[in-house]
């Protein structure tokens, strides 16, 4: 039912009707009849479809079709019909039709007729293609004494761009042109024309050239002037080639496109071309041109040009469209891996400050629309998180991070990688990190309270740090005081003695202060030293206090340490005299070493 009302169609609609069940480009091998295989399909005499005006044969053809009653009947005017369509080159058309022929018993040599049809009509699409099926591998083996096998051979390796390979096969084309009419010829004389012209088989192209004359819409059409400056530039006549591609170009069809690639190609080869005036006349080729094989070899070309030059970000961009659009080619494949170390590169002369904060800004900006999802890039983007959070610009790495977490998330949601729970913490807490940085308490506040999906000790370790600095930060030193980490950093132990201290706790302070000094030695930082010596004393450690003095001279410049010494002395007359000559000597021999180390860093007291 579905096949009778697509004919109906076909046959009731102007010419381009089709069905959309029938859009595939190659019929599948199995619906071709295996007892074609040893027969060959009769020679064409496509040019009795010239004969005619285009509706009347076709109304003829299709009553043909309506009043036959036997199976064989029916299939015969099909093909009659598709065959019809093919002389003109109405590609759809002459598919929907064939589509009709599924189910129908065909004798093998109306089988071969069948295929031989379906392959006249795939070397004619203008879209392009795989050629595939069961004809293709007989014409290369099987139908040597077909006929029409040089004029199909030449056309078949045409579409796979292998003029070389068409070169053999050209006279016999020539010839058999004859027996086909002018629709069918103007749209394969272009391609046989440009192989004779690539091959250098002159006469032949003269000879072609001249059949130009017939077709209006070809003879000084963008195609033949395309070819006689292909003729001239292989000839060594430039100026001559430059001026056919020239008037080409202008046009909106493939040979347009492609005298704009060949003029680009001519100038850089003639030196006459920069690669800024290369790259513009590209960028307008792109625009103009997407979505086949010519828009591929554009998009390469501007590509090349970029990187010449050391426009890393153009070039990404451009290698990004190369793989969005042609995925499953073998130049996405190379664009990836070119795109990747053009990534490596780029973020380690951003991590190296080799970039401009505000070029590398917007570099960013325009490659993350791209990458954002290409495995290892969020490694990348913590390079530039870093970059920006060591210049001081926290907020923008906080932000960064953020977004690295957010995009890591969605990639792992949507199943295009595996991403570990461990790895969205430690973006969660750089966050937080840097926000707390850039002393955004509430926005930090909100980060950190989200808390973490891992059990990893080193991690929560970590987050209670951030707590610990938020709190610190904040003045809520009893918050501080509260949380706990199970390995403290010496970080976390300084922020926990500060809260003893700002609290008044001296025993606390000086327990946990002395906790840093032991863990620190002479490296402890002097606020820390300052703020342990003043705890031991008020927490009454008159030996720490004294040991503190000896270990960092330079504490007895600060303003208590008068009142310090003078409670070591008062201490004496209680206990032996020696006990009060040893601590003068040694509040003396601390003034002593106050007079030789007078460098006090005031910023920490």
């Amino acid at each position: 039912m579905r096949v009778n009302l697509c004919i109906s169609l076909a046959f009731a609609l102007l010419p381009g009707a089709l069905c959309a069940s029938d859009l595939p480009a190659d019929p599948p091998a199995a619906a071709l009849s295996a007892g074609a295989a040893g027969v060959l399909p009769p020679a064409f005499d496509l040019a009795r479809h010239g004969e005619a005006p285009f509706l009347e044969q076709r109304a003829a053809l299709q009553a043909a079709f309506a009043g036959a009653q036997a199976e064989t009947q029916k299939a015969a005017a099909l093909l009659d019909l598709a065959e019809f369509f093919m002389a003109q080159a109405m590609v759809p058309e002459g598919r929907s039709i064939l589509s009709g022929l599924d189910g129908l018993p065909l004798a093998p040599d109306a089988a071969a007729r069948r295929e031989a049809i379906a392959l006249g009509l795939d070397l004619l699409d203008p879209l392009g293609g795989s050629l595939t099926g069961a004809a293709h591998g007989r014409l290369d083996d099987s139908w040597a004494g077909w006929a029409d096998r040089p004029l199909f051979l030449a056309l078949a390796r045409i579409r796979r761009g292998d003029l070389p390979g068409a070169a053999p096969h050209l006279e016999g084309a020539l010839e058999r042109l004859e027996a086909y009419p002018a629709s069918f010829e103007a749209a394969v004389l272009p391609g046989l024309l440009e192989a004779a012209v690539e091959t250098q088989h002159w006469q032949l192209a003269r000879d072609l050239t001249a059949r130009f004359a017939a077709h209006p819409e070809l003879r000084d059409g963008s195609a033949y002037h395309f070819l006689l400056g292909r003729a001239a530039q292989a000839g060594g006549e430039l100026v001559a080639a430059f001026d056919s591609y020239a008037r080409v170009a202008a046009g909106s069809d493939q040979w347009a496109q492609r005298a704009r690639l060949t003029l680009v190609r001519l100038g850089q080869q003639t030196d006459t071309l920069s690669d800024e005036d290369a790259r513009a006349l590209l960028a307008q080729a792109r625009r103009i041109w997407r979505g086949d094989a010519l828009a591929l070899q554009t998009l390469l070309a501007l590509a090349e040009v970029d990187i010449a030059l050391g426009d890393t970000v153009a070039a990404l961009e451009v290698l990004a469209e190369i793989t969005a659009s042609f995925p499953d080619s073998p130049a996405a494949a190379a664009a990836r891996e070119q795109a990747q170390d053009l990534l490596n590169a780029y973020y380690e002369r951003a991590a190296a400050g080799e970039t401009p904060l505000a070029e590398l800004m917007e570099g960013h900006l325009r490659i993350s629309l791209d990458y954002r999802f290409a495995p290892g890039f969020d490694a990348l983007a913590e390079m530039f998180a870093r970059r920006f959070l060591a210049a001081g610009a926290s907020d923008v790495a906080a932000g960064e991070y953020g977004a690295i977490h957010d995009y890591l998330a969605v990639s792992r949601d949507l199943g295009l990688q595996e991403v570990a729970p461990a790895r969205l913490d430690e973006l969660r807490l750089k966050q937080a990190e840097a926000l707390l940085t850039g002393g955004q308490h509430e926005a930090a506040a909100a980060v950190l309270a989200r808390g973490i999906d891992t059990d990893r000790t080193a991690l929560h370790d970590r987050l209670n740090l951030l707590r610990a600095q938020l709190f610190d930060a904040t003045g809520e030193h009893g918050q501080v005081l509260q949380t706990q980490v199970l390995r403290p950093s010496e970080d976390y132990l300084r922020i926990k003695a500060e809260a003893h201290f700002a609290r008044e706790d001296w025993a606390a302070a000086k327990a946990a202060y002395a906790r840093l000094w032991h863990r620190q030695g002479d490296g402890l930082r002097f606020a820390d030293a300052i703020r342990l010596v003043l705890a031991a004393h008020r927490a009454g450690d008159e030996e720490m206090t004294l040991a503190l003095a000896k270990a960092f001279p330079e504490l007895t410049d600060i303003p208590q340490w008068s009142e310090i010494a003078g409670s070591l002395m008062q201490e004496a007359p209680a206990v032996l005299p020696l006990r009060e000559e040893t601590a003068r000597a040694r509040v003396e021999e601390a003034r002593k070493t106050l007079e030789r180390l007078r460098a006090v860093d005031t910023a920490s007291n």
